[in-house]
């Protein structure tokens, strides 16, 4: 049988993330099995947190960097399952605008960012590209 591509989606995530397999490694141990939506709740958290110390780590910039090429790929040119885990549970994740953590919704890809322009229309500070 084959992978679901949600997990493998899950799986690619933690093997290019530190934080991300230690947070996998929490979640299966919580719930016994990996629940792809609620563990990408985890993954919106991380990616603000990592943005947010951008900067401050010399870790953060390249591992958040490879975590939104990574999710901007799977949206893009992935499985409708990647592509709805993503919009569902990692977009709308996101902190709103004028919450701590909301500049990571501007540090997204052209993809990513023209779905979140329709989850957040009245956001004009998003892009138009």
């Amino acid at each position: 049988m084959r992978e679901k591509p949600e997990l493998r989606l899950v799986d690619d995530l933690a093997a290019l993330s530190p934080g991300l397999t230690a947070a996998l490694v929490e979640h299966r141990a919580d719930n016994e099995e990996i629940l792809p939506h609620l563990f990408f709740g985890d993954v919106a958290r991380y990616a603000v947190r990592l943005h947010q110390e951008v900067g401050i780590s010399a870790t953060a910039a390249p591992e958040l960097a490879a975590i939104l090429v990574l999710l901007e790929d799977r949206f893009a040119h992935g499985s409708a399952a990647e592509e709805n885990l993503i919009a569902v549970s990692f977009l709308e994740n996101l902190p709103d605008p004028g919450e701590p953590g909301d500049s990571l919704r501007y540090a997204l890809g052209p993809t990513l960012t023209r779905h979140l322009r329709l989850i957040w229309p009245t956001d004009t500070r998003l892009s138009s590209s």
